[in-house]
């Protein structure tokens, strides 16, 4: 799995990351196409992976950057990793709670999705978009030199695609009010399934109780 030191700017004294978004470096046995990529994270996730660390660092961990961003019963058990069926199932839990019945990879559908928006209103070209998803393909095989690495005013232009993207990516902005959460929760599942922005702004989404229905269509 990723490891701390995968984390572009995290100090591990202060537990605060340098830089927003944080940068992520994906190894290469850890992609589907056994190619190293990078993608991102925004200040919600920053936030929750250093309360996270925060609690293991309290339950006495000693926290370094050779040691996993995911740890498994940390600070008692020997095992470091989480087994994929295991993190699968805590996942998917975790979608119950918040009124999503789905399998977990809805949410990598989410992001594809919100960043197809994104490309439609200008924030990122399609080739940063298909970047960012892990695939192989123009920009890749352009830009990208021998030894793996993208010049410096790529990554730069790559960081400033997905801050713009951020606001469709990112909760922290639909408010905290109930209702706010579950016309959120509607709208994404809808816009999952392949509805477009046109489709779903003719819909009473305040009227649709019925998620299961929603749930349906995206599984």
């Amino acid at each position: 799995g990723l490891k701390l030191g995968d984390m572009e700017g995290l100090d591990l004294k202060t537990l605060e990351f340098k830089k927003i978004p944080v940068k992520i470096t994906v190894r290469e046995y850890l992609s589907k196409t056994r190619n190293e990529y990078f993608t991102f994270i925004g200040s919600e996730g920053a936030k929750y992976i250093i309360e996270y660390l925060k609690d293991r660092i309290s339950k006495g961990e000693k926290l370094t950057t050779d040691r996993f961003l995911i740890s498994f019963n940390y600070g008692t058990n020997k095992r470091e990793t989480l087994r994929t069926l295991l993190i699968t199932r805590e996942i998917r839990e975790s979608m119950r709670k918040a009124g999503i019945d789905s399998r977990p990879y809805v949410l990598r559908r989410y992001f594809a999705s919100q960043l197809s928006i994104g490309e439609s209103k200008g924030y990122i070209t399609h080739e940063w978009r298909q970047f960012l998803m892990g695939h192989s393909g123009d920009m890749e095989s352009t830009y990208v030199n021998a030894k793996g690495n993208m010049s410096p005013d790529l990554v730069k232009v790559a960081t400033e695609s997905y801050s713009k993207c951020l606001k469709i990516l990112e909760t922290g902005n639909i408010g905290n009010s109930e209702d706010e959460m579950a016309l959120f929760v509607k709208r994404s599942m809808l816009q999952i399934a392949g509805y477009s922005e046109k489709d779903i702004e003719g819909m009473d989404l305040s009227n649709m109780t019925n998620e299961g229905n929603i749930t349906d269509e995206i599984k």
